[in-house]
């Protein structure tokens, strides 16, 4: 089985970065946060923030957690001075677009489900 690259998605930013949604993204923003980003709740307020235009500690925290894997003195704080009123939607953009690359494949999900080699009986 050829081995599966973790999908990295690009954006400008005071360079060419990458969004890469892992799980140290999701550990670095449950630490950083006190909150585990794969709650219902907790992506439900996120989502519910950016309809209502309000911009959160925690859509920050979890845009720096996905860029950080690539610098390391990457703050949250230098990060909110890199997206400006007039940028904040493309980099929303690229974000979702990593998030949903991240995800699993539903149709993944319901092969390895009838196939009795993906999910061997527990025994």
């Amino acid at each position: 089985m050829p081995e599966k690259t973790l999908p990295q998605i690009a954006v400008k930013l005071d360079k060419e970065r990458h969004f890469l949604v892992s799980m140290g993204a999701l550990r670095r923003f449950q630490k950083a946060s006190g909150k585990n980003i794969l709650d219902k709740t907790t992506m439900d307020q996120i989502s519910t923030d950016l309809k209502s235009n309000t911009l959160t500690d925690d859509l920050f925290i979890l845009l720096w957690a996905c860029l950080r894997h690539e610098d390391d003195k990457l703050t949250v704080e230098k990060l909110e001075d890199m997206i400006c009123p007039g940028t904040m939607q493309e980099v929303l953009k690229k974000f979702f677009e990593a998030w949903a690359a991240a995800m699993p494949d539903k149709k993944s999900e319901e092969n390895e489900e009838a196939d009795p080699l993906a999910n061997p009986p527990a025994g």
